[in-house]
């Protein structure tokens, strides 16, 4: 963990510093492509926006389509040759963007050979595929119950880095874009030398695992699941005599991801499919309104690259806030008397529900200190992500952890795929009459996440419920089993399996 944190830090500074420059480098591009027969150009008229919209979305799907196919085919590559091997992949495909950013900024070229790196660079693999493999490292590296305080750590880092690296980038934008370009490519440079020297391997497939701990074959029933052997040799034998073709590979992955979506449809489980459905709408949101923000913001405001990248370290600063402080005071707060599982999804829908309302005040404001000051609360939504991939990989079996963020990563790119295509759309069409028209889209997905989430309660015991014999310590002495729940019980019940939300029904009946 010590040592996987500065590696996706600093991939995250190098990345970054690059939004902003990039936005007003397209701007520019666009600009100069676009003058008059007197060589003037209205940079922020309507139809400029509108043209460097649909740049940016199809320079932001040149990467994320391809980024899609690249979580399974090398996102399965984690659970088979390491994490390493998998983690420097995104690394090496932002630095070939630099390089070509860089090339195209001396020679004056057009943003389509950026188009054709940014395919290129995709199918090694986008920042999203860094993260599911950040997030496999540490859960082969971390007891189930310590996941969501290191999640929340790492998830807090990286908003620390993208707190920094816009106003890093900003800064250094203010002086010459070009210098930002190099900066980014020597950064990369020196990561990719840091992870092959220094950062360890966590990876050990079962059989790794059984011999590093000195067990035997016969005690494998008790440390290791016998099916996962046979899963395991099943697949040694399958990868050595298959070619390891794209189509093997996705026809792999998919049926990897198929026993991870049955594994949580079944025994009990099929909340957590309700969880990956709010993770695809916040996920909708996130993607859609960060892609459109810099834009909106020129547009709106008329705000330089300095002060777009102030306004991004203040936002992302209210976010490192919430993960760092407000997470763990709100959990210290609650889980004493609540389920861990009931505590984290009220947490999620109470942030999800004000992050909702407060993108609907975006929507209607034209004030840029109003704009800026909802974005206090808007930072509570932050707190999601973490707390929802803690309770997936604390509900599903450790062999298949790194299946199942790759499925997580899957939804995420997807998603992400999706927000790019229709939030950009949105916003050529109503940058003329209401560009603010994206925040609204905005809050109805956060809004459909807190709808998924309310039906992925927990089951509560109904008053009246015959109890059996597994429950002796709400029967009471003398109270034989099948007898309904009398109400003093039945309040009893919920408070010491702490069911949050009826717990808070009731105090607010007696109340």
């Amino acid at each position: 963990m010590k040592t996987l944190v500065p590696a996706v830090v600093v991939h995250i500074l190098a990345t970054g510093m690059l939004t902003i420059p990039l936005q007003f480098f397209i701007l520019r591009v666009i600009c100069s492509a676009t003058r008059d027969s007197n060589g003037d150009a209205d940079c922020s008229s309507p139809e400029v926006q509108s043209i460097v919209a649909r740049w940016t979305t199809m320079l932001s799907l040149s990467m994320a389509i391809p980024g899609l196919f690249a979580v399974p085919v090398v996102g399965a590559l984690s659970d088979r040759i390491g994490r390493k091997p998998v983690m420097m992949l995104p690394m090496v495909g932002t630095l070939m963007g630099t390089v070509t950013l860089v090339i195209i900024g001396h020679y004056n070229l057009s943003l389509w050979p950026l188009v054709l790196i940014r395919l290129l660079g995709g199918f090694l693999g986008t920042y999203g595929l860094l993260t599911m493999t950040a997030h496999a490292y540490i859960a082969d590296v971390s007891p189930p119950e310590s996941r969501t305080r290191k999640f929340a750590i790492l998830e807090a880092f990286t908003i620390v880095g993208f707190m920094f690296a816009p106003l890093l980038g900003g800064y250094l934008g203010q002086i010459s874009t070009m210098d930002v370009f190099y900066l980014s490519g020597i950064m990369h440079i020196i990561l990719l030398v840091y992870v092959v020297l220094v950062l360890p391997e966590s990876f050990k497939d079962p059989r790794q695992r059984l011999a590093h701990s000195g067990g035997s074959v016969s005690e494998t029933s008790v440390l290791i699941p016998s099916e996962v052997l046979v899963a395991t040799a099943t697949s040694n034998v399958r990868h050595a005599s298959q070619s390891g073709s794209l189509l093997d590979s996705l026809r792999e992955f998919v049926q990897s991801l198929a026993s991870v979506v049955e594994e949580i449809a079944t025994n009990g489980k099929s909340s957590m499919l309700l969880i990956l459905v709010a993770i695809l709408f916040f996920s909708m949101s996130v993607s859609g309104t960060t892609t459109a923000l810099l834009i909106y913001t020129n547009y709106r405001f008329g705000w330089s690259s300095l002060q777009i990248a102030e306004f991004l370290f203040f936002r992302s600063s209210l976010r490192a806030f919430s993960v760092s402080f407000v997470l763990p005071l709100v959990l210290r707060g609650i889980e004493h008397i609540c389920r861990i599982r009931s505590a984290e999804l009220l947490i999620v829908k109470i942030a999800l529900l004000i992050s909702s309302l407060a993108h609907v005040i975006l929507f209607a404001t034209t004030n840029e200190w109003v704009f800026c000051s909802v974005l206090i609360f808007d930072s509570v939504s932050v707190l999601a992500l973490p707390i929802t991939k803690s309770l997936l990989s604390r509900n599903l079996s450790s062999h298949i952890q790194g299946r199942l963020f790759s499925l997580v990563t899957l939804i995420e790119q997807a998603s992400y795929i999706c927000s790019i295509v229709l939030f950009g759309i949105v916003y050529t069409a109503a940058v003329g009459t209401s560009p603010s028209l994206i925040f609204l889209v905005d809050s109805l997905f956060r809004f459909a996440a807190v709808v998924m989430l309310l039906f992925s309660a927990p089951q509560r015991r109904q008053f009246g419920e015959a109890l059996d014999e597994e429950d002796p310590d709400v029967i009471g002495e003398g109270r034989p089993a099948g007898m309904p729940l009398p109400l003093e019980h039945f309040i009893a019940a919920h408070i010491e399996t702490g069911d949050c939300d009826m717990w808070m029904a009731w105090a607010t009946f007696v109340g």
